[in-house]
């Protein structure tokens, strides 16, 4: 009995060490030091135990965008992983998921711009061969004239001074 006691406090024990020394992925979700602290803060806050589920679908989908697979596509299925990762967790699914799924599809493009600036990219030669041959024509462009103002100082009697330094 004794024996048994104490195989399951060493067991316990080195369980318990084993996981904490265990060293996880740096966190990947997030474009910058306050996002990447404010959204690893909520899910330690919120589901502790899914931070490294969620940490796997920023980290895909950070190399979604590295591999240029098309804005829509990285952010879909970023939103499906977030939804599986986060389905043992009732706040989690309901509240930290979709925010982060909607912060990404809203203030995605600029990092995935990014990530594509990264990388070198080849034109192709038929697209070479269309804008070498062909000639530009002549074309006459018709000018319209551009109106001095939309709206009249006595419309917008605040802005009126402006408009007076310009007409000068």
């Amino acid at each position: 009995m004794y024996v048994v006691l104490l195989l399951f406090a060493v067991l316990g024990v080195f369980g318990v060490r084993t996981a904490d020394s265990a060293e996880e992925p740096e966190w990947s979700c997030g474009t910058d030091a306050v996002s990447h602290w404010l959204s690893e803060a909520t899910i330690e806050k919120s589901c502790p135990l899914l931070k490294g589920a969620i940490n796997q679908c920023c980290m895909n989908h950070d190399q979604c965008y590295d591999d240029q697979r098309g804005r829509t596509f990285c952010d879909d299925a970023f939103c499906n992983c977030l939804v599986d990762a986060a389905k043992p967790s009732e706040e989690c699914s309901e509240e930290d998921a979709p925010t982060f799924c909607l912060l990404v599809r809203e203030f995605g493009e600029a990092a995935y711009e990014a990530s594509g600036s990264n990388r070198t990219t080849e034109t192709p030669l038929k697209m070479i061969l269309l804008t070498t041959t062909a000639l530009p024509r002549k074309v006459a462009v018709q000018k319209t004239a551009i109106p001095k103002r939309a709206i009249g100082a006595e419309e917008a009697p605040w802005i009126g001074a402006v408009f007076e330094r310009m007409d000068e």
